[in-house]
């Protein structure tokens, strides 16, 4: 939804059916995608913000619930416009799921002021990154060597949420890992969320219905409802849903951001690690942030299409 004005995309074909978009203005000479140990995907790094114990994610539903930087470090804002001179720009959230790559919602690509795609040279990722008005030495901004739309995406008129709704945007080359730029975990095919179970999502979006976006990243506490995907009239299957309480509510530039689960996982040798998985991507919701009332919320389900984003990695 844009201004009241829905887009209606249809899907592009079959699985072989690929919606990429290259960056035909990119100076860096495009890399193939690098090896990544995915076993040190999830964790945070010792930062001075963050406070030993901190990590037990104990959200308050306040508006002031402001994320702590390094605090979610694969946290990505994305930035998009129509052309490099436009100073219209839709805000985005993503996750760094790979030094090289990044996911987000499908429907952020799209400008629905020109019903396209946004040119892959109009787009901006900014990670490491915290406040919107300073610039710091430590943050990284790059924009993509290419993009894919997911084969299957769709916003029809007969469903009111988007399906399939997640893109995967390239870097031309790895960004560098540090205590302020990390990689989030990937669930499997058959990991699944049960219902009560917190989640935790965050991003630069707007904190009510008439604001602005906000300077810095705010945090939202999700509790996984399969009751809130009825609500919605969104498949299941396809989609993570949950409520938010009252005042601590994702809004207008939160799309695309990720749905993060603090789990515990088996170590190669044999050791328990706490890490965060991302299972989601913010998709869809009917109501706007208002503070007064909850909300049902839809988000994208990562483990549903796992396949084809660790595919496309591999292919591109």
């Amino acid at each position: 939804m844009n201004g009241g004005r829905r887009m209606i995309v249809e899907p592009c074909g079959g699985r072989n059916c690929i919606s990429i978009v290259n960056n035909t203005h990119l100076d860096e000479y495009h890399q193939t995608t690098q090896d990544y140990d995915f076993n040190k995907c999830g964790s945070v790094q010792n930062y001075p913000s963050i406070k030993k114990g901190m990590l037990q994610v104990k959200i308050s539903t306040s508006v002031k619930n402001i994320l702590r930087p390094a605090e979610y470090p694969w946290l990505v804002r994305i930035e998009s416009r129509s052309n490099i001179h436009s100073r219209t720009v839709t805000l985005c959230g993503g996750t760094l799921i790979h030094p090289q790559w990044v996911i987000t919602a499908a429907h952020c690509m799209f400008d629905s002021q020109k019903d396209r795609l946004y040119p892959a040279n109009g787009i901006n990722l900014f990670m490491g990154h915290y406040d919107r008005l300073e610039t710091s030495r430590h943050e990284y901004m790059k924009q993509p060597a290419l993009y894919l739309i997911h084969p299957k995406f769709r916003i029809s008129r007969l469903s009111p949420a988007p399906i399939h709704d997640l893109a995967l945007i390239k870097l031309a080359r790895p960004v560098p890992l540090t205590n302020l730029i990390n990689v989030a975990c990937l669930p499997t095919h058959s990991d699944q969320l049960k219902d009560g179970k917190l989640a935790f999502t965050a991003g630069w979006g707007h904190s009510s219905p008439s604001s602005t976006a906000v300077n810095v990243p705010r945090k939202a506490r999700i509790r996984i409802s399969p009751r809130a995907c009825r609500v919605l009239m969104v498949d299941k299957t396809l989609h993570i849903c949950g409520r938010n309480e009252r005042g601590n509510n994702i809004c207008s530039g939160d799309s695309g951001t990720g749905l993060m689960v603090h789990a515990r996982v088996q170590s190669n040798n044999n050791k328990t690690e706490w890490k965060w998985h991302l299972f989601g991507v913010a998709s869809f919701g009917l109501d706007e942030c208002s503070q007064n009332v909850n909300h049902d919320n839809a988000f994208a389900s990562v483990s549903a299409d796992i396949d084809w984003i660790y595919e496309s990695m591999e292919k591109y």
